[in-house]
């Protein structure tokens, strides 16, 4: 059987999507079928590298999009050179694996060649943890009509399709109470056992990441992504600390959120030996700094997405390594960041409480966070 998917999660970018299609080519190719993956071309990865990936499979690489969100993903943009080399592979059956660009391509080409079209729904990105990547708050007007959109805009991009995939029970039950006139199917997700059978692999990763056998290891798998909140992990972790002195943190997987995490360990005071990075990074990982939105010059920056806003002002400098370097701030100053990033308030809300402009808040919390900064690094 030849099968044709469509993605824009792909090689060099890594998460669960990228992990799925990886493992199930690699066990398709293994029975004999034929497999095409239509993903983003990332400048400056060699395809060879892309091809590594998954040996075997074809691989047609389309102009990719960052999106201001979500700046360590890309949207692909299908062209009629994509179109024309699924065409000529002439798939059995086309499976998309995300509904943005890839899907629409999908979709199309589907009904052109008068093949089955399927789908997998991986991720709940029109549910409050997945829009917490656009900085929208769980409960706000906002964040519940761009839910409610995003639920019928989904339902329209999955109806057409002669099967959904959902990988758990639950999320079967969930989508069929939802879309009543969808073909919806529960297919559980692929795991490569064999990835956990090498017990020397183990002690090797041990030795190399300087873990003894003595040491309690907490291990985190998976994307570092600011919508798992990896931020609640290591301030809990924190708490073990004081327990368990010896115990250790490590985090299997990398993401745009690491440069964050490690930040975020500093200010609470776990020394670094205690927090482990266990994979290089694919590619940059995101300054703490980075504007990832702009809406009418109030920008959200990957800070904004790593707090813990349960953890305000009163907690966090009581206990945190953070507090004296707050302490030297200029009052405005202490007074900018308490209410950004303790209390959660906008730049926008922060300039009308404290009578200047957006513009001066902006720059007086970047010189504070430069401040704070080169005093804890």
């Amino acid at each position: 059987m030849k099968i044709a998917f469509f993605t824009d999660s792909f090689f060099p970018h890594v998460d669960g999507v990228t992990t799925y299609i990886g493992v199930i080519t690699r066990a398709l190719l293994a029975l004999g079928h034929q497999v095409m993956i239509v993903a983003p071309r990332w400048k400056g990865v060699d395809i060879k590298k892309v091809e590594a990936f998954v040996p075997g499979a074809k691989n047609v690489l389309v102009p990719g999009v960052k999106v201001f969100f979500y700046p360590d993903f890309k949207l692909g943009t299908p062209t009629t050179k994509s179109a024309g080399e699924v065409r000529k592979f002439a798939p059995d059956i086309i499976h998309f694996h995300t509904p943005g660009f890839m899907g629409f391509e999908a979709a199309l080409l589907a009904r052109l060649l008068k093949v089955p079209l399927i789908t997998t729904f991986h991720t709940y990105y029109m549910e409050p943890e997945g829009l917490v990547v656009l900085g929208l708050k769980e409960n706000s007007v906002m964040s519940r009509v761009l839910q409610e959109s995003l639920w019928k805009i989904s339902e329209k991009i999955h109806q057409p399709c002669d099967a959904v995939i959902a990988p758990t029970k639950y999320v079967g039950k969930d989508l069929k109470n939802r879309w009543k006139k969808t073909n919806v199917q529960v297919i559980p997700g692929v795991v490569e056992l064999k990835s956990f059978a090498n017990h020397q692999y183990r002690d090797e990763l041990r030795k190399k990441y300087g873990l003894s056998d003595k040491e309690m290891v907490f291990l985190s798998s998976g994307r570092l992504s600011v919508e798992k909140h990896y931020d609640l992990l290591i301030t809990a972790f924190s708490m073990i600390l004081v327990k368990y002195p010896h115990a250790r943190l490590v985090f299997m997987g990398d993401g745009s959120v690491k440069a964050g995490l490690q930040y975020i360990a500093k200010v609470i005071g776990v020394p670094k030996e205690e927090v482990v990075f266990a994979l290089e990074s694919i590619q940059d990982t995101v300054s703490l700094y980075e504007p990832i939105y702009n809406d009418g010059g109030d920008a959200i920056y990957v800070v904004d997405q790593v707090k813990d806003e349960k953890n305000l002002a009163e907690n966090w400098l009581d206990s945190l390594a953070l507090r004296e370097s707050i302490k030297k701030l200029k009052g405005r100053e202490k007074n900018i960041i308490t209410l950004r990033f303790f209390k959660g308030k906008t730049q926008m809300e922060v300039a009308d409480e404290i009578g200047i402009s957006q513009a001066q808040v902006s720059r007086l919390e970047k010189n504070a966070l430069d401040r704070i900064k080169r005093s804890i690094v």
